[in-house]
Formats: structure tokens, sequence, C-alpha cells
């Protein structure tokens, strides 16, 4: 029995709106669910044009750490202790993310 395959291109509208979605932390499942695409459809689409989840928590963890204040201070206001601040500053020095 022959397989039918109903291949649905991208549109430009749908492009957008991955970006968006991506850029906000939705998960490839999530995206998917979105779209009416299937979640292997999306991770696809996302390889292929190079679209990365945005870690939210990352993004706080920037601009904490951009900050002027000492690895205590920084644990108080993102929630943690102060080795888990620590750590998150010497990776994202590592990383030339920060200075």
């Amino acid at each position: 029995m022959a397989r039918s395959y109903s291949w649905r291109t991208w549109t430009a509208k749908e492009d957008r709106l991955l970006e968006g979605l991506r850029q906000a932390g939705l998960s490839y499942a999530a995206c998917a669910a979105e779209l009416g695409r299937s979640a292997g459809s999306v991770a696809g689409r996302c390889a292929e044009k190079g679209l990365r989840r945005v870690y939210v928590r990352r993004e706080a963890w920037l601009e904490v750490l951009s900050l002027p204040l000492t690895s205590r201070e920084a644990a108080r206001r993102m929630g943690v202790g102060v080795r888990q601040a620590k750590r998150r500053r010497a990776e994202m020095r590592a990383a030339g993310v920060i200075r």
C-alpha cells in the first residue's frame, strides 16, 4: 500500500510566528500545537532557519549579573543560593557574556 503524504510548505506568516514563539521560550511541542504542525516539522524548520529557544531564566541571570552586585545580592534577587550565583557568574564570564 502506497503512503500518501500531504506536505505543507511554510508560509512567511508561520515563520514569523514560529520565531516569536521560540523567542518566548516555547518548546518544539508547544510551538507545534500553536501552529497545527508536528513537533518534528517545527524542529526541522527551526534547524533550517537557525531559530534557537530563548531561555527566559538565562536572560534574567544576564540582567542581574550585569549589575554591580555581590554574589550574595544576586542570589537574593534570583531566589537561589550564593554558590549557584557564583557558578552562574563564572559560567557567563567564561562564555564571554559578562565581564
